[in-house]
Formats: C-alpha cells, structure tokens, sequence
C-alpha cells in the first residue's frame, strides 16, 4: 500500500512521453486496451460480456450442483484463482477508464478474463457432457444446443440459453451436493446479469433480435448449409440413444456424440482458416514470394519500403530491414518503452507523406482515428509522384519500394521484381520514366 501511495506511477511507466500524449496515441492505435471505449460494456455488451458471464455462470451451475455421479475435485483453489482474476479484470477496467495510467494500462488486467474463461469453459464443457448423457432430457437438448452454439456462434455461449440451465440452480439452491462457495458465486453472478439485462433494457441498449443475439439464434441463419444442421442433429440423438435401455446403444450414444463433437470442431476450425478465398490465398502466396526473392536476392542490409498499411509478414521471411508500418511508427515501436525520439520519428514519417497526426487524435471514437489514418496512408503511398519516391529515398536509405500491382499509382520506377499481386521498384527512374 505504501508503495502504491508514494511511486509515481506515470514517472515509473512513461520516462519519455508525457501522459496525456501517451494516452491519447495508445487510445487511438490500441484501443482494445479500453474496453469502455470498445463499447463492450454498453451496445457491444453481447460480443464479450455476455458470453463471458454465460460460459462462467454454467460452469458456477455444474459445480454447485454436479450431475448424478460426477465430482469436481480440488475446486475450491480454482474457485480463489478465478475470483482474484475476476477481481483484476473489474480493478483494470475501472483504472482504465476513470485513473488511467500509461503503468496500468500496460498491464492489461481485463486480459484475466482470459483465465476464468478457460477454468469455466471446461467446467462448463464436462456438465454439459454429463448432462447430454445423464441428465433431464430437457437438459439434454438444452445441453446439446448449448454445445453447438459454442462451435457455431462466433461470440460463444448465449447468455439467454444458459440462463436456462444456470438460473433454476442460482434461484433454487442446489439440488444434489455441490461446491457452496461455487453456489454463492453463481447467485452472485446471476443477480449481475439480471441487472445487465435491467439496465441495458432501461438504456435502451439491448439488441432489438433478442432471439438472434440472446438465445443464440444467429446460429440457425447457417441453417443452408445441411453440414450444420446434420451435426446438431447427432448430437439430439445422442442425448436420445444414452436414453435408451441397453449398454450397447448407450454405447452408440457417446460414439455419435463424438462423431457430432469431432464434425463441429472440424466445421469451425474449416471457417476460421484465415484464408477463405482462393484470391487471398494467391495473395498471401504471392506476398511470401516477393519476401523469398528479397531474403535470395539482394543484400543483408537492405531497407524496404512496404506499404505502410501492410502490417505484418514481412521481416519473418524476407529477414530484411522495413522501413515500417503505421502501426510500428504511432505505436509498436514506442509504446511500452515510452520513447518520444521514436514517436517523433514515426509522427515525422506519416507526416512525410502529407498526413497530419495531430489531426486524428483525441476524437470521440479514439479508433476512427486510427481507420482515417490507415485509409490516408493508403491512398498517399500511391499518389506521390515518382520525383517524391526518388528523394525519399535518398533521405532516408530506402533500396526498394513494394506497391500492390491491382493499384493505379505505381510510379515509373525501375523494375527488380514482381508478380501478379506485388512489384518491387528500385529507386531509380525507368527509361520511359518522368514525374506523374
């Protein structure tokens, strides 16, 4: 506590940047350091929120009242950790949003959310497990739909449907012998979420497709694909098979359960591959081609100049100097050193090719700032004449410039290497050059 008191917090954490500019920047760049800001809390609440207080809230149910035949040992040291985390991430937001210092802000304590997501979601998981064989049939279906949504919704479990599972538990106490801290915790938790769900509705915030957003019905909308539906249905039919009497069709009811299990894993791995076109895969192909011909082809200390809202993958493979990206100028290379030569730096090289900074900080939506810069730079890195790419060359060391070929303002520079996406040009006018 002393050392709370008497550490200058922003001194320790901002050697070189003053606060204000050092928040103003971070919000703008990183703006996911300010959930507030994100809107998580308010009209964004059923992105992150929600489903984080859905997936613990079921997980406080199983462990407060288990299933026929199932334990959970050693809960109550999970129980302490995740409550400490919780605390952290309530302790960061409000830091960040009403005390924010660049030392704090750094830390990111919203972040142990991340670790109270993974206890509950197996937690979660192993009751509704239980239940999809053991339990109630209407927990079975309950369950099954549960399981599904966590692979088909991109924003995890609906509050709404698991409200279904957790609330009867939280409002009626426990029904077979459980965890009584884990109970109290669940009561604590849905009293939480019943004034959420007050508030947002006194606010006007709620979504206006409770069902879609709520309940999970956004799934159904993948109802054209009969991969989807086929899936959810072995799952249906799995609670109904371990109904039935007999230990091999018991037996049959894991085995599809599984199968459904092991289907729905596969689906949301195959719709989460990050490249879903064949266009952006031969991009990306293509890019990592022009990196390999710079990594075989010219010298080790080479500088590059990328587009400067192309972000990542380059250095990995081409092992050469970049002249940098927006990202690495106004945040990246400064941000936890707190380096105001850096910054300037940065501030200078955007401001080189026409752009104001100052301009786009401090508004209303600090990540506007950040989508106008991205798309100005864009612009401009292809609207300079082929005069201003030969001095910024000499100025600054640049052995070759890399433009997408799908744009019109490639200059007339001398050609070293391209493709059908990307042309890398050496600093140097091409015969039939002259300034655009």
């Amino acid at each position: 506590s002393w050392s709370v008191l008497m550490v200058n917090v922003e001194s320790a954490a901002a050697t070189g940047v003053d606060r204000d500019t050092w928040l103003a920047f971070t919000r703008m760049m990183n703006a996911h350091f300010f959930p507030v800001d994100l809107r998580l809390f308010g009209a964004r609440h059923w992105e992150r929120l929600f489903p984080l207080l859905a997936c613990t809230s079921v997980a406080l149910a199983y462990l407060a009242a288990p299933p026929a035949g199932m334990t959970f040992r050693h809960v109550r040291p999970v129980l302490a950790g995740c409550a400490m985390a919780a605390c952290l991430v309530v302790v960061g937001v409000i830091v960040a949003t009403f005390w924010p210092q660049p030392l704090i802000v750094k830390l990111a304590l919203h972040r142990a959310s991340d670790l109270v997501l993974t206890f509950a979601a197996a937690f979660a998981a192993a009751g509704l497990a239980a239940d999809l064989f053991a339990g109630r049939l209407w927990r079975a279906l309950l369950a099954a739909y549960l399981l599904s949504t966590a692979f088909l919704l991109p924003w995890g479990l609906p509050l709404g449907a698991a409200a279904l599972l957790f609330l009867p538990v939280a409002l009626l106490g426990r029904s077979a012998p459980g965890d009584a801290l884990a109970a109290w915790l669940l009561r604590l938790l849905a009293l939480c979420c019943l004034g959420l769900v007050v508030g947002y509705a006194a606010t006007g915030t709620l979504m206006d497709t409770p069902f879609v957003t709520y309940f999970g019905g956004a799934y159904l909308h993948t109802a054209d694909r009969p991969v989807y539906v086929g899936l959810v249905l072995l799952l249906v039919l799995a609670a109904v098979l371990a109904r039935l009497r007999g230990r091999w069709i018991a037996s049959l009811g894991r085995a599809v359960a599984i199968l459904g299990l092991a289907g729905l894993a596969f689906v949301w791995q195959w719709d989460s591959r990050p490249f879903k076109s064949s266009d952006a895969l031969r991009r990306a192909e293509n890019y990592l081609d022009v990196q390999l011909w710079a990594h075989d082809n010219t010298p080790p200390d080479a500088l590059f100049m990328p587009e400067p809202t192309h972000y990542y993958g380059w250095r990995a493979y081409a092992e050469r100097a970049s002249y940098g990206n927006l990202r690495e100028w106004l945040m990246t290379g400064w941000f936890y050193a707190s380096d105001a030569t850096v910054l300037q730096e940065g501030s200078a090289r955007v401001r080189s090719l026409g752009i104001d900074v100052d301009a786009y900080l401090g508004l209303p939506e600090p990540a506007d700032g950040f989508r106008s810069l991205h798309r100005l730079l864009s612009e401009a890195y292809y609207s300079q004449t082929a005069d201003w790419y030969l001095a910024h060359a000499a100025a600054n060391g640049i052995d070759y410039f890399v433009f997408r070929t799908d744009s019109s303002g490639v200059p007339p520079l001398e050609r070293a290497f391209g493709n059908e996406d990307f042309v890398v040009l050496v600093p140097t006018p091409s015969q039939d050059a002259g300034s655009r």
